[in-house]
């Protein structure tokens, strides 16, 4: 570094005080600098309002020359913007992204509440027995007679073929169908139940075996 440069940094350096101020000061003159460079050449923007039509100018001839034959200046052309949008650009596209179908759960709780005839015909079937074992265990085997095919049933002696019915259940008429050594069995709508002498099971009625 030569002598004169030397010594001129050593006096700006010697006051580190005004060394600062004067590093700060470049530095602000350098952004004025670059503000006024910016400011003075903006960019190039174009600025529509809405219904107005954008028309490309033609290119400038330079100064002093004329237009080259060889390239002619293009034509205007003209860009007509929309004043409204007629798309939603949040809008997902169903041709790309179709939507998942359902599954058909009405078809499976159809398959699995419906029920078939059979299944309607074993269910009937099931509470007609329920209802007359119901009303034979109203009826009460008092006392039975097997060598004269008699039976005692809530106090009426009745043979074999005779009916009796429960006052609780009127419409159920039972028939004496046999007569054991100690039970009796009847027989209504088909069904066939027995009564029992027994002490535990004398008002219950069973299936006979």
């Amino acid at each position: 570094m030569p002598q004169s440069l030397q010594r001129i940094w050593i006096r700006l350096t010697a006051d580190r005080r005004r060394f600062g101020i004067l590093v700060a000061m470049v530095l602000v003159g350098l952004l004025l600098w670059g503000r006024v460079i910016i400011v003075s050449s903006p960019p190039r923007r174009a600025v529509a309002g809405s219904g107005e039509r954008l028309t490309q100018k033609p290119a400038e001839t330079p100064r002093g020359g004329s237009a080259s034959s060889e390239n002619p200046p293009a034509p205007p052309r003209e860009v007509a913007l929309a004043s409204e949008m007629t798309r939603d650009p949040f809008r997902i596209n169903p041709q790309h992204f179709p939507r998942p179908t359902p599954p058909a759960k009405e078809a499976r709780d159809e398959g699995k509440s419906g029920s078939s005839p059979a299944d309607d015909e074993a269910r009937d079937e099931a509470l007609r027995v329920g209802r007359i074992e119901a009303a034979a265990r109203n009826l009460t085997l008092e006392a039975v007679m097997k060598g004269a095919s008699l039976a005692v049933i809530d106090g009426r002696t009745l043979r074999v073929g005779d009916s009796v019915s429960s006052p609780k259940h009127p419409g159920f008429d039972f028939t004496l169908i046999e007569v054991g050594d100690r039970s009796a069995v009847l027989e209504c709508e088909g069904i066939r139940v027995e009564l029992r002498l027994s002490a535990a099971a004398d008002r219950t009625p069973s299936r006979p075996r």
